[in-house]
């Protein structure tokens, strides 16, 4: 609603934009009503209450790779995606990718309009790590769950990049103080394929896996799961069936100084904190490597330390 932001706004200096339908599946009927609506005219509204608040000097936009890259072969086999790169599929059975080009494109063009607050915009990639709560909306945190305890070892063979939560975190913080800072920001720590995510589950905690042999499902009964359940569309499916994404995170690196976290540490930790939630059952009794381990988190450093490395480029 015009306005609604206006107090939240009011007197800060910097503002960060999290907020947006994420669904990743919904039929073509509801797709603009549902996701493409609602995130445009959220990113407007805030930007809105932004530019009638003379406090506001940084903006931070929370985007996504969806917004670069809707197929991970859209470019040709092999492309390294970087933000130089926008989506080139905007059907309606991708309309989260949609939505957030579309706000996208909408903050850069209101930012570009004025010239007292900048506009830093971070695309992360599918968010991985420990959960602080036991969310079954988090779909990296259901998918693991299932992959652990599931008593059908059953997988397609889709690609996805990954980032942990902490990177995220950082990025934002550090974005938000860090005056250098400009333009896009992809967080992509990797590319994995499902199938060898799984493996590598079931090796690290053999007390969750199911003894069954994995099986990897073909493209057409991925498609017909797909279907009959509401997972995924025939279009993203298609994007992401086969193939392993690339994707760039060298100016994030550079500009915001993150080391990212490398996969493996973030999967064992968001393990051993959904041990804590009472997420997972065992089958059996022993741990395996990764159990109950310690985070180790602090070697890295919390959102506290971040800003306060940042603040040193504020000048």
């Amino acid at each position: 609603m015009p306005g609604s932001f206006d107090e939240a706004v009011r007197g800060c200096k910097y503002v960060i934009h999290t907020a947006a339908p994420v669904i990743m599946s919904c039929p073509q009927r509801l797709a603009f009503s549902k996701i493409v609506w609602p995130t445009v005219r959220g990113m407007e509204n805030v930007l809105a209450a932004v530019n009638r608040a003379d406090s506001v000097e940084r903006v931070v936009v929370t985007s996504s790779i969806a917004a670069v890259v809707g197929d991970w072969d859209e470019r040709g086999k092999g492309h390294v995606f970087t933000e130089e790169d926008w989506t080139l599929n905007f059907s309606p059975d991708f309309a989260y990718g949609m939505s957030k080009t579309l706000s996208e494109w909408a903050a850069w063009a209101i930012c570009a309009q004025q010239q007292r607050w900048s506009l830093v915009v971070i695309n992360p990639a599918v968010v991985v790590g420990p959960p602080l709560a036991a969310n079954k909306l988090s779909e990296a945190v259901v998918s693991t769950q299932y992959m652990l305890n599931s008593r059908l070892p059953i997988v397609p063979l889709i690609g996805f990049p990954t980032v942990d939560i902490a990177d995220v975190a950082a990025a934002h913080t550090i974005a938000m103080v860090k005056r250098a800072a400009s333009g896009r920001h992809i967080l992509c720590e990797r590319g994995v394929l499902l199938p060898e995510d799984v493996q590598w589950l079931r090796r690290e905690f053999p007390q969750y896996s199911s003894p069954l042999p994995l099986v990897v499902l073909p493209f057409w009964l991925t498609l017909i799961i797909g279907w009959l359940f509401g997972l995924i569309s025939p279009v993203a499916l298609r994007a992401q069936y086969g193939k392993k994404p690339h994707m760039s995170s060298a100016k994030a690196r550079r500009e915001l100084g993150l080391d990212l976290i490398p996969y493996e540490r973030s999967m064992r930790d968001m393990v051993a904190r959904m041990e804590t939630l009472d997420m997972l059952t065992p089958r059996r009794r022993g741990g395996g490597p990764g159990r109950a381990a310690d985070t180790g988190r602090e070697e890295k450093g919390d959102a506290s330390q971040q800003l306060a490395a940042a603040k040193q480029h504020e000048q």
